[in-house]
């Protein structure tokens, strides 16, 4: 959820690291605006992409040949 707010921060209000030093009175008012909506869809999106490209896929650990004596 954090990464999503970071992704509207920077996708939409056009802020960057920089104006945390910059810019800091006009930071504290933008980021006080909070997209429900937006950030919880994205945290779905980027939870189904990790289930889908980490989870989803299972380790062969098997993979080596079996030495028989």
């Amino acid at each position: 959820m954090i990464s999503s707010y970071a992704i509207f921060i920077g996708r939409y209000l056009r802020l960057n690291s920089v104006d945390f030093f910059s810019q800091w009175h006009h930071l504290a008012t933008t980021v006080q605006t909070i997209p429900v909506k937006f950030i919880v869809v994205l945290t779905v999106v980027q939870f189904l992409l990790i289930e889908l490209f980490f989870l989803g896929h299972p380790v062969n650990r098997d993979s080596s040949p079996a030495i028989e004596k």
